[in-house]
C-alpha cells in the first residue's frame, strides 16, 4: 500500500480494474533501490543510508527501471539529490494528487472511526466515498 492505494497487484501484472501498471510499480520501487540497511551500534538498531548504486530490474524484460513519479516525468539520471529526497519532495508537493486525499481520509477516520473512503487504505476509483459531498 502506498498513499492509500493498494499497489500489490501491480507487482505481478497490470491492475485489472484500476489505472496502476506493472511498469509503474517498478518505477516507483526504483526510488528505493539505492537504500541500504546495516546494523547499528546498539542492540536491534538498524541504520538506513543512501548507497551510490543499486537498480531495480523489470522481471519480465530484464531492463532497468528508472525512478518515475506515477503519471509524471522520469527523473534525470544525473540528479545530484538522492532519490528518496526527491520522492519525499514530490510526496508533499501540489503536483501529487494522492497525498492530500490519503492524509485527509486517514485523519477523518481517526476522528469519526471511518474514512471518507472506507476502508481508509483502499483509495481507488471503484471504491467511492461514503459521503460524496465531502
Amino acid at each position: 500500500m502506498f498513499l492509500g492505494v493498494r499497489f500489490v497487484c501491480a507487482h505481478c501484472h497490470d491492475h485489472p480494474f484500476e489505472q496502476w501498471t506493472n511498469k509503474q510499480y517498478f518505477e516507483l520501487s526504483a526510488f528505493f533501490a539505492q537504500v541500504g540497511v546495516k546494523e547499528g551500534t546498539r542492540n536491534l538498531e538498524k541504520v538506513v543510508y543512501d548507497k551510490n548504486d543499486g537498480e531495480i530490474v523489470f522481471p519480465k524484460t530484464g531492463r532497468t527501471a528508472s525512478p518515475h513519479f506515477p503519471y509524471g516525468q522520469p527523473l534525470s539520471a544525473s540528479t545530484a539529490e538522492g532519490r528518496r529526497q526527491l520522492l519525499a519532495e514530490w510526496l508533499t508537493s501540489k503536483n501529487n494528487p494522492y497525498f492530500g486525499k490519503a492524509i485527509v481520509n486517514r485523519v477523518w477516520s481517526y476522528f469519526f472511526a471511518r474514512g471518507i473512503i472506507d476502508p481508509v487504505d483502499d483509495i481507488r476509483s471503484s471504491n467511492p466515498p461514503v459521503n460524496p459531498e465531502l
